[in-house]
C-alpha cells in the first residue's frame, strides 16, 4: 500500500494548504463538486481532492491540475 495521508497530514495544516484550497474552490468552474456532476446532481464542492497521488512529495501536492473540487461525502468514499 502507498503512503497514508496521516505520513503528509502536515501538508494539509499548512495556511498556504488553506488558503490554496480556499481559492480554488472560489472559482466559478470549481463551485460544484465534479464527481456528484458527473452523476447530474448539483451539490456544492466544500474539499480539494488530489486526482493523482501525491504521496507527500510537494511538487505533485501543489500542482493544481491535479485538483478535485468534491464534496465532503464523495471526499469520503
Amino acid at each position: 500500500m502507498g503512503t497514508s495521508t496521516t505520513q503528509h497530514g502536515h501538508l494539509y495544516r499548512l495556511h498556504r494548504w488553506k488558503e490554496a484550497s480556499k481559492r480554488f474552490l472560489a472559482r466559478p468552474e470549481n463551485v460544484l463538486c465534479r464527481p456528484c456532476g458527473a452523476r447530474a446532481l448539483i451539490v456544492p464542492a466544500r474539499e480539494v481532492h488530489h486526482e493523482a497521488h501525491h504521496g507527500g512529495d510537494p511538487v505533485a501536492f501543489w500542482d493544481e491540475r491535479t485538483w478535485v473540487p468534491i464534496c465532503r461525502p464523495c471526499h469520503s468514499s
